[in-house]
């Protein structure tokens, strides 16, 4: 489930409604039809690695990851937040017990960014109807008011830039994701 996030960037209630007929093996993409938040319908690329770990699950339902009656989104959050602290204890990182679900999210958003410097296809990747959503999520509307503030003025050429302190929490992200998939194993 992780994975998926890291990968899609998607919501844990979009994650949690994911169907079986929702992903596309053979075009290796899932579609998110049931967005959160008034969030436009999506269709996402995903890893090799991740289809093959999806194939391994058994298809006890018309949902992945429901695997009956008494499953809940909760308990989703629970495991995560059971795998953070074991991987904060393990790593001896207590910076770690920061991450959220919503981090992933986060992290799709700003890597996505990083990776292409285009705000509208992260806009669409997260299923943002708003560009100053999108923004908020990249980091780069904290980073342009920061340098608005300083300089007087809005630089484009700038507004790339990341600074060292969020280069670092994604790093921790990375590295609970990297923990938490040991644990599983």
């Amino acid at each position: 489930m992780f994975l998926i996030a890291k990968e899609t960037g998607a919501r844990l209630g979009e994650i949690w409604s994911f169907k079986w007929h929702d992903i596309y093996f053979e075009k290796a993409t899932v579609s998110i039809n049931s967005p959160e938040k008034n969030s436009n319908p999506r269709q996402l690329r995903v890893s090799q690695k991740f289809l093959n770990m999806l194939r391994t699950l058994p298809q006890r339902n018309e949902y992945i990851f429901r695997y009956n009656k008494e499953s809940s989104r909760k308990s989703i959050e629970i495991v995560f937040y059971q795998l953070r602290k074991r991987a904060a204890i393990r790593l001896e990182d207590p910076e770690l017990q920061r991450i959220t679900f919503m981090s992933l999210r986060h992290f799709k958003a700003f890597q996505e960014y990083r990776r292409t410097r285009d705000i509208l296809h992260v806009r669409d990747i997260l299923g943002h109807k708003s560009l100053k959503n999108t923004l908020i999520y990249t980091h780069l509307l904290e980073i342009s008011k920061m340098r608005e503030k300083k300089y007087g003025f809005e630089s484009r050429l700038t507004i790339c830039t990341t600074f060292l302190s969020l280069e670092q929490s994604f790093i921790k992200i990375l590295m609970f994701l990297l923990m938490a998939a040991s644990i599983i194993s």
